[in-house]
């Protein structure tokens, strides 16, 4: 899908009239399938198009959070902004849940562009759960009355999950309106997306969740192999027809320096790979869109 100003403006005024955020979890069973690049780069021309996004990190290996800190302070150099203003976390997440308030939390990056940061020690978030809860439902519900309130001062918020920790996993999904897949073309990427799926359908049933499959982001492993192909066909075949976002992500290594210097577009390379994730933007959009007018 081209990208389209109007589909942004369009959601826009759409959660306007709502009057609290859309949230959507990014996730996969499996890691290293472009998660947390999806959520960084979605969000950020999310904001770009002037819709208010915080992205939320819920990975302890904080990736998201770096990329985002290096992204404000990139930023902040181009506009020879003083270092006081470089973005900076002054609390962790888990000391946030421990307080039972995150509302403070969120550090500005750049305009409309926020992130809730993770930390190394959001690894002993399990540990606390357990401890503080005493059933499965008080377990999967646990983050969301601390997130909730956040809904009222974003207009979409984006969550990157770790692979493989159910107790985050199951919080995210609860939290989230919907669910979009992170799929590199590989088998067990593939795997860990049906994997993902049915624990989505286990919660949506177990606790009549509203939460829907927005659809699966394609990160192709090598552009120019005709597995990759194959791999889109047997998502198709077995998923859904309609599952892929129309723009397929193409192999950049641009995005594998974002992580290093933060999300910008100073040269014709980062231009490349943003003008891909305008397209998905567009995509992403528009499909929140259609679910949303179809519950109107």
């Amino acid at each position: 899908m081209k990208y389209d100003k109007k589909v942004f403006d369009k959601l826009k005024e759409h959660i306007s009239k709502k009057g609290e955020a859309i949230s959507i979890v990014i996730g996969n069973q499996k890691g290293g399938v472009g998660k947390t690049a999806n959520s960084t780069l979605i969000s950020y021309i999310l904001a770009e198009n002037g819709i208010k996004t915080l992205v939320i990190d819920l990975d302890p290996q904080g990736d998201a959070s770096k990329t985002m800190t290096l992204t404000g302070v990139r930023a902040a150099r181009e506009r020879k902004a003083p270092e006081s203003e470089y973005p900076v976390m002054r609390k962790t997440i888990l000391l946030g849940i421990k307080e039972g308030d995150l509302t403070t939390l969120p550090m500005k990056i750049k305009d409309n562009l926020y992130l809730l940061p993770s930390y190394v020690d959001f690894e002993g978030f399990p540990k606390l759960l357990y401890r503080e809860t005493n059933n499965d439902r008080e377990e999967t519900h646990f983050l969301k009355k601390l997130l909730d309130p956040l809904k009222a001062d974003y207009e979409v918020i984006i969550i990157d999950t770790p692979p493989q920790v159910k107790a985050v996993t199951d919080n995210a999904i609860v939290f989230a309106d919907y669910v979009t897949i992170s799929l590199q073309t590989q088998k067990d990427s593939l795997e860990g997306a049906e994997n993902y799926i049915d624990t989505l359908a286990d919660l949506k049933g177990e606790y009549d969740l509203p939460i829907q499959l927005l659809g699966i982001i394609a990160v192709l492993n090598d552009k120019y192999s005709s597995v990759d192909e194959a791999m889109l066909e047997r998502v198709r075949d077995e998923i859904s027809e309609n599952i892929l976002l129309d723009t397929i992500v193409p192999n950049m290594a641009r995005v594998k320096r974002f992580p290093l210097q933060g999300i910008g577009e100073s040269d014709r390379y980062d231009k490349s790979v943003l003008d891909v994730y305008r397209e998905v933007a567009t995509d992403f959009c528009s499909r929140i869109l259609e679910f949303e007018e179809d519950e109107d």
